[in-house]
């Protein structure tokens, strides 16, 4: 007759192996981590581990536990209330960010009375972020925002910042244009206050316009 000790194990679940030598797998918590341990034999009762020829053990049988999907866990069965309280607020927190609305100011720093590029500007978002160096650029297809960029070691140009949603784009976009033909407005309404000159014809008009959305 085989003496076995008595061993408590915190058992998470039992994986069954109906094909193997080992019919069981017990998986249990052990302290911060998870072990592991086969089961050589058992019983109505028991299950039998023979750790060493030296050293045989048995756990009480969990039949509930058997043949639990692995996706639940121990810390799935036992999360604590101070989690959820967490995660809670931490939602809450991002809705909070995400509805806050963005303010976007435009100041049209130069108008340019020929060319592609026909104005640049600087955006302030909500007073606190500043992007100079933005290009207003008529096109093809009508005017185009260009944000500032930088030149790579292949020739590529990439942006270096950028709005990174459709809708955002779109105000961006939008406010940008919208001050830079306030600013054509308004200069085409000012009346010239010095006399013509065929030898004076500067190539670009310095503007200062506030836009906003």
């Amino acid at each position: 007759m085989v003496v076995t000790e008595k061993l408590e194990l915190d058992l998470i679940r039992v994986a069954s192996y109906p094909d193997s030598i080992f019919k069981y797998q017990l998986i249990y918590k052990a302290g911060n981590a998870t072990g592991m341990a086969w089961v050589y034999s058992f019983d109505e009762e028991w299950y039998y581990l023979y750790k060493q020829d030296t050293e045989k053990y048995r756990v009480k049988r969990r039949k509930d536990l058997e043949d639990l999907k692995p996706s639940f866990t121990y810390k799935q069965q036992r999360k604590r209330p101070i989690d959820h309280q967490g995660k809670a607020k931490s939602l809450k927190k991002n809705a909070v960010v995400q509805s806050l609305p963005m303010k976007v100011e435009v100041k049209i720093d130069s108008i340019r009375p020929s060319g592609s590029v026909r104005a640049t500007a600087t955006v302030n978002l909500n007073g606190c972020f500043s992007i100079p160096n933005i290009k207003i650029i008529d096109g093809s297809k009508g005017l185009l925002v260009a944000m500032p960029s930088w030149k790579t070691d292949d020739g590529e140009y990439k942006d270096v910042c950028f709005p990174v949603t459709a809708v955002f784009r779109q105000q961006f976009n939008d406010a940008v244009i919208n001050a830079y033909q306030q600013a054509m407005d308004m200069n085409q309404n000012q009346v010239p206050m010095q006399e013509d000159s065929p030898f004076e014809e500067p190539e670009q008009v310095d503007r200062m316009q506030m836009g906003s959305m």
